[in-house]
C-alpha cells in the first residue's frame, strides 16, 4: 500500500499556499508503521515551518541546515551515544523523545537536539 501525506501551510499574501508531502510504502500496519507515519507528518510540518524562515547554513541559533532548509539529522555516532547513555541510566528513551522532541526515533533528532540530549544524559551520570 502507498500512503501519501501532504501538509498545507496557511495562505500567503499572494494567495498561494506552501505544501510539503511524502509518500510512504506500507507493507504491514503495526506500531512501527504508525511511528513512521507520525514522523513523516512531523517532518512535513517542520519543512513548512523551516521554509517560512530564511535559509542559511550558518544560522544565528547555531543550527546548521541542509541545502533544502531542514535541520541536519543526528549523526550515527550521536545516535549510538544517546542509546548507550540512556541504557546505562535505564531511561524510557522512547517516552523522552516523544514528550520532549515530538519524535519516535533518535535518528529523527536534529544534530543540535541530539547534542543537547547527550550533554544532559552525561550530566545525569556525573551527578548520580
Amino acid at each position: 500500500m502507498n500512503l501519501s501525506i501532504t501538509v498545507t501551510g496557511p495562505p500567503r499574501q499572494d494567495g498561494s499556499q506552501m505544501r510539503s508531502g511524502v509518500d510512504l510504502q506500507i507493507d504491514v500496519f503495526d506500531d512501527r508503521t504508525v511511528s513512521r507515519i507520525a514522523d513523516a507528518a512531523r517532518q512535513c510540518h517542520q519543512a513548512l515551518h523551516n521554509a517560512a524562515e530564511p535559509v542559511s547554513n550558518n544560522r544565528s541559533d547555531g543550527q546548521r541546515r541542509q541545502g533544502n532548509g531542514t535541520p541536519r539529522l543526528a549523526t550515527e555516532k550521536q545516535v549510538r551515544a544517546i542509546h548507550a547513555l540512556a541504557d546505562r541510566q535505564g531511561l524510557d528513551l522512547a517516552g523522552q523523545l516523544q514528550d520532549r522532541f515530538l519524535v519516535s526515533s533518535v535518528k529523527a533528532l536534529s544534530i543540535q537536539d541530539a547534542s543537547r540530549l547527550i550533554d544532559e544524559l552525561k550530566s545525569n551520570l556525573q551527578s548520580a
